[in-house]
């Protein structure tokens, strides 16, 4: 299982006019790029151009940019049981005490 990486999530939303009323102008998302699609400053530099013409401000569009930094640690398991059960053993005992641990729904 791939776990997540740090990526640039770039968000287009759409003006428009609330209510009828000109003085109260929003915005509403229209899409967002996936985890996977701008993963390093490269990826930013070649695709965000592209979508700011595509999707220009003049034209009523809003278009952010969140970075958004996942922090993690790969670790081995070292199974004290057959190999089967050894990862299930070590998450319930990495979640024993905790609210809503695998297995266990909140309190």
């Amino acid at each position: 299982m791939a776990g997540q990486q740090s990526h640039f999530e770039i968000n287009v939303s759409e003006r428009y006019v609330h209510d009828d009323n000109a003085q109260s102008v929003r915005y509403r998302h229209l899409f967002a790029t996936a985890e996977r699609s701008v993963v390093t400053d490269k990826d930013l530099e070649r695709v965000l151009p592209e979508i700011l013409a595509a999707f220009p401000e003049a034209r009523g569009y809003k278009v952010e940019v969140t970075y958004w930094k996942t922090e993690g640690r790969t670790e081995v398991w070292r199974p004290e049981a057959p190999p089967a059960q050894a990862p299930a053993r070590a998450l319930r005992r990495a979640y024993a005490g905790r609210r809503g641990g695998p297995g266990r729904p909140g309190r």
